[in-house]
């Protein structure tokens, strides 16, 4: 019997390169990247090309990018880390009603914390009002945290008109995308958004589970909610997933060479799929905004 896996949004197949190229990392190049021996140099070279890579997708600086164990934990850093450095400049955060568990849960525990979140309502079709946006920020916001591609719906928020009214409101409010849905599968400019954070994961891209990174902008700060050996530049300690920051690197630069290609592929089999159903007769209805 055929398979046909339609969920990719939860977790990809990794690629068969990925896999070879872990398999063979895990057997080989085991060392640890803070050893000052052959084999923990080896491995550091590893952890600094997988950076190099994710940064080359990003088009960012490597020293601006930091792994972590996955999009949640990444999601975490950016919002609480954020939360907890800046504090003193204001208490006020915003976020969506329909964010990721990683995202409103982290809120919520800001909000059992003292902080004062404002949750943004969205339409039928899972989009945020700009007008709504415009009246929360005030003075007292330090933070508003975005998904870039809705993981249930599929809604791709307009992160360039978010980002240049979040300015305009208030220079010193930091913007948070959670990119997880979108890395390596639209263009991403984190510039033209004015972003200052912005999470990935390996396994929505055919990468391994188990990692993620954060990218910071420069002059950022985040507090670290982890206390340890002072990896990833003493914001994230723990000693370091070679092997998986390695695939992930790997399956980010196969995903964006390949990523208008799959697009096109995507949405040919999108709209192949739900014709079929409604010359069905079937009664469906479509959730999220609607296909163009």
């Amino acid at each position: 019997m055929t398979e046909i896996y339609l969920d990719n949004c939860a977790t990809t197949r990794p690629y068969d390169e990925v896999v070879e190229y872990m398999s063979k990392l895990h057997t080989n190049m085991y060392g640890n990247p803070s050893s000052l021996h052959y084999k923990g140099i080896e491995a550091e070279k590893l952890l600094k090309k997988a950076r190099r890579d994710i940064a080359h997708v990003l088009k960012v600086k490597e020293n601006e990018v930091y792994f972590t164990s996955g999009g949640t934990e990444a999601n975490n850093l950016a919002i609480r880390g954020s939360a907890y450095r800046y504090r003193r400049q204001g208490n006020h955060l915003v976020t969506t009603a329909i964010e990721h568990p990683s995202v409103i849960n982290s809120f919520r525990r800001l909000q059992e914390e003292g902080f004062k979140v404002d949750y943004l309502p969205v339409n039928s079709q899972g989009y945020i009002s700009l007008a709504e946006l415009d009246r929360l920020i005030t003075p007292d916001t330090i933070l508003v945290s975005i998904n870039h591609v809705n993981n249930e719906i599929g809604t791709v928020e307009p992160l360039e008109r978010i980002g240049t009214l979040i300015k305009q409101r208030n220079p010193n409010t930091l913007l948070h995308v959670d990119g997880v849905q979108s890395f390596c599968k639209l263009p991403l400019n984190l510039n033209t958004w004015q972003a200052d954070l912005f999470s990935c994961s390996a396994h929505k891209i055919h990468g391994p589970k188990g990692v993620g990174a954060l990218w910071v902008k420069p002059g950022t700060m985040l507090t670290p909610l982890l206390e340890g050996g002072g990896q990833e530049q003493d914001l994230r300690p723990g000693t370091e997933n070679v092997a998986g920051t390695a695939g992930f690197g790997l399956a980010a630069i196969l995903s964006e060479q390949q990523r208008e290609r799959a697009a096109s592929s995507s949405y040919r089999l999108k709209q192949k799929l739900y014709q079929g159903l409604l010359d069905q007769n079937l009664e469906i209805e479509l959730n999220g905004p609607p296909l163009t």
